[in-house]
């Protein structure tokens, strides 16, 4: 025990020394992170300040514009970045000499000021602009770098060439490297030196935990190992006493006592073991989900951009006249085998977010016997080339409070089920409104179908992820459609019942309980016309997409519409620059994922700009999260991967309003 003790009081002082290391190197490592991010900003501060004054001048020099000389000098006496990277490094040690460097290349480049205020001198004189409109700090500082004789005598043309000549001399930019070269060269060194020191830090501080932690649990265990042969003497003393003075009844006794409290205590560590299993499990279980949702997110994007092209030139090709019928077939096949992929993607997405509790549900009230007419509407091509009878036996009823486009998804997927596992007969939709209280009623919906049928002994298992029936082993699907169902009518107090006899058919049967119901009238807004509305031809289009695949499709199908007057660009920098040279164009659809400047720089730029902060600008995207925020993010609206012919008409309408009926008329600046 002695022993033990001792080496018990080392372990002690160990772990306060190294408590103590710990602190200091841990102010060494946010010392280090402080120096680095101040060098970090001094070099951007060095940068810009350096490439604005080199960039204002040129930019005057090419285009006279005084925008640019007052940018020139509001860089030199207000914005003064260079002297901000010298503020900023403070009064670090190591930054001493980047200082003096800083401070001899700021007074070094005064032969490069001499040059811009010569170029500036020669544009003014040549131009005969009024040296009285410009700020008097301007003109003072214009005004002590008079032009040379020689150079007052030039002409108008002679002095214009020599002001460009001047800032784009080779000698000019040579020089400028020069002042400049060392001070962004000893400023990365630092940088690095800075970073190493952080990470060599870091690391002191991670080994300075880890014997931490060692010297804890070795700690622990001795004091635990103390504790016991203190309890084991103890209790060995106390049975000899009971052994002498007592009787073999209260040893009896006792030795029950022993027990009891021996298994209360089991008991209770077993409850906490127990507890702290499950709730590991659920932590490893919910960060499954997540890792699993962003996994597919990331794959949905890849799969619906190839998608996008494959639905797009199908719907090209099909919109042709005079096509063969065989080659129509086929095109045909493709066009459903591309909605079937399209379908099992938004069945997984849906799936996956329902699991992780992250479907948003949103309520209004909606005339039901409509709802169910666009359904029937979308499966009637379908149903008419197999030959299928669809009817709809829907009771008339008030506007019904409910989340229309997951009832629709619901409605939807029990008849899609339906059409597909029935080849010949009738499919019915039949719904109606049963009172409950002045308040509520009970919506009851079905599918009836004259399908296959099902086993009794599949009904069970059908509403269960990735179950399919027997029935289903020639037709292709997730086994998610029905499990959806499910999970969607438990969020909103429904329940999904089925009943079939084999080789007569099934029906599929929603309850929807508890739903408010208004006995006003709904007014809804009429469908989005399938034709073009003729006014969206003369507007014009910029279309930024990385693809030329994308680039392509979308100008051929704006062909197909009739629309003309479009322009392109690989990029959000490519698309800027268009922008900037008149003429502008009526709307911008842009790309999300694009390199050197991607949708959501090239959004936030234009934003920015107050000659481009009203231009329209759409997200064409496959990344379906865009549909939450993108407002937020400074888009008009949003275009959705993969699209069509019909779906491109639908979504031009849709703006139509937002142009022609606003007095948005083409002009002369407009393309």
């Amino acid at each position: 025990m002695v022993i033990a003790g001792f080496i018990w009081i080392i372990l002690g002082c160990l772990l306060i020394q190294n408590t103590i290391h710990v602190f200091r190197d841990y102010s060494h490592v946010e010392l280090a992170q402080q120096h680095y991010y101040a060098y970090s900003e001094a070099a951007r501060l060095l940068r810009q300040g350096s490439n604005t004054l080199t960039e204002q001048a040129r930019l005057y020099a090419i285009t006279f514009d005084l925008h640019y000389l007052l940018g020139y000098f509001r860089e030199k006496n207000t914005d003064r970045r260079r002297e901000q990277a010298i503020n900023i490094l403070g009064d670090i040690p190591e930054s001493t000499e980047i200082k003096r460097l800083i401070i001899h290349a700021v007074r070094d480049s005064r032969t490069l000021e001499y040059t811009e205020y010569r170029s500036m001198n020669l544009i003014i004189a040549a131009n005969s602009y009024d040296r009285t409109v410009l700020p008097k700090e301007i003109e003072k500082l214009l005004s002590a770098n008079p032009l040379s004789e020689a150079d007052r005598n030039l002409s108008k043309e002679e002095k214009l060439d020599l002001a460009r000549k001047l800032l784009a001399n080779t000698d000019y930019l040579q020089q400028k490297k020069k002042i400049w070269g060392g001070v962004e060269f000893h400023m990365s060194k630092m940088l690095e030196d800075t970073k190493q020191q952080y990470l060599a830090n870091s690391t002191k501080v991670t080994r300075r935990y880890f014997y931490q932690i060692i010297y804890l649990s070795i700690q622990t265990l001795i004091l635990l190992s103390l504790l016991l042969y203190a309890f084991i003497v103890n209790r060995q003393r106390l049975e000899a006493t009971r052994k002498l003075e007592g009787t073999n009844v209260h040893l009896v006794h006792e030795a029950q006592l022993v027990k009891r409290e021996a298994d209360m205590q089991l008991q209770q560590t077993k409850l906490e073991a127990q507890l702290a299993a499950q709730e590991l499990e659920v932590k490893l279980k919910q960060k499954e989900l997540e890792d699993r949702n962003m996994l597919f997110a990331a794959l949905s994007h890849d799969m619906r951009t190839p998608l996008n092209s494959i639905i797009g030139f199908t719907d090209l090709l099909r919109s042709e006249n005079n096509m063969p019928a065989p080659q129509k077939d086929s095109l045909d096949s493709i066009a459903y085998s591309g909605s079937i992929l399209l379908e099992l993607i938004n069945d997984l997405l849906d799936f996956f977010k329902l699991e992780a509790g992250k479907m948003e549900f949103n309520y209004n009230y909606y005339d039901f016997q409509e709802l169910v007419q666009s359904i029937v509407k979308t499966f009637k091509p379908t149903t008419d080339a197999k030959k299928l009878q669809l009817v709809m036996n829907v009771a008339k009823m008030p506007a019904l409070y409910i989340d229309m486009e997951h009832v629709r998804r619901i409605l939807s997927n029990l008849i899609s089920n339906a059409v597909k596992f029935t080849s010949e007969g009738t499919i019915t939709i039949s719904a109606s409104c049963l009172d409950n209280d002045a308040e509520t009623k009970t919506l009851v919906f079905s599918v009836k179908d004259t399908g296959v049928g099902i086993e009794p002994d599949e009904i069970k298992i059908l509403t269960e992820p990735y179950m399919q029936g027997k029935a289903k082993s020639n037709i292709k699907g997730t086994g998610l459609g029905l499990s959806i169902c499910k999970i969607l009518l438990k969020n909103m107090k429904g329940t999904l019942s089925i009943t079939s006899d084999k080789g007569i058919g099934s029906t599929f049967t929603v309850t929807l309980n508890d739903i408010k119901f208004s006995e006003q009238t709904i007014e809804h807004k009429e469908d989005e016309s399938s034709q073009l509305n003729p006014s969206i031809k003369e507007l014009s289009l910029l279309m930024v997409d990385d693809t030329s695949l994308n680039l392509k499709m979308l100008n051929l199908m704006c062909e197909k519409l009739g629309i003309t007057k479009t322009r392109s660009a690989k990029n959000g920098k490519d698309a800027l620059d268009l922008l900037r040279t008149p003429p502008l164009p009526d709307i911008v659809m842009t790309d999300i994922q694009m390199p050197i400047m991607d949708g959501m720089e090239l959004v936030s730029e234009i934003r920015k700009d107050p000659s481009l902060s009203a231009l329209p600008v759409y997200a064409v995207t496959a990344n379906i999260e865009m549909l939450k925020n993108y407002r937020e993010n400074g888009f008009t609206g949003l275009l959705l991967k993969p699209y069509n012919i019909a779906k491109l008409t639908e979504f031009f309408n849709k703006i139509h309003d937002d142009f022609l009926d606003k007095d948005n008329k083409h002009d002369e600046n407009r393309y």
